[in-house]
Parts: structure tokens; C-alpha cells; sequence
């Protein structure tokens, strides 16, 4: 069900709806659609190219290891995002 609604396959949402599957069903990834405090830790399974990860991609390239372990220390989970090709930080680096 999350990937319909992240989707935005309200279609498919609704016949998971009508056969029983509830709004909250966690799937095998950990990932529940209306459940945001579920899906926490899961910000590497998106692959987006994002002013996060842009301004990471430029702090990393020009050897700001300082500015990078301040953001890392103060938001330890934008170590794990991901660029719309599936990089990130930990390959950057």
C-alpha cells in the first residue's frame, strides 16, 4: 500500500481498501503510508535529486569536512540520503 499511495495510485489504495488491507499495514520494508513515524529511517529508499542533496554533493566535493560533520552531527540521517542516481553522501566521501 505505500508504494500506491506514494505513488499516488489512489486507484490501488482504494481496491487495498475494499479487500480488508488497512491504511496503517506495514509492509516487509518497514513502510506504512499513513504512518510517518514508521517510515523514519528509510530516507536512503528515496532516489531524488534534491537541494539536500545537491548542497551535500557541493559541501563533500569542495572538502568541507568540517561543515559536513556539523549537519551529519546535528541530522545524522542525511549521511543516508540518496541522489536521483542512487549516490550519496557515503560514496561522495
Amino acid at each position: 500500500m505505500w508504494w500506491a499511495h506514494e505513488y499516488g495510485r489512489h486507484d490501488i489504495v482504494m481496491l487495498l481498501r475494499d479487500v480488508g488491507v488497512s491504511e496503517n499495514h506495514v509492509d516487509r520494508n518497514g513502510m506504512a503510508p499513513l504512518k510517518k513515524e514508521s517510515n523514519k529511517g528509510n530516507i536512503g529508499d528515496r532516489w531524488e535529486d534534491t537541494e539536500v542533496t545537491s548542497m551535500l554533493w557541493n559541501i563533500i566535493n569542495e572538502n568541507r569536512v568540517e561543515q559536513f560533520k556539523e549537519i551529519t552531527a546535528s541530522t545524522p540521517e542525511l549521511a543516508f540520503v540518496r541522489s536521483g542516481d542512487g549516490r550519496g553522501p557515503m560514496w561522495w566521501a
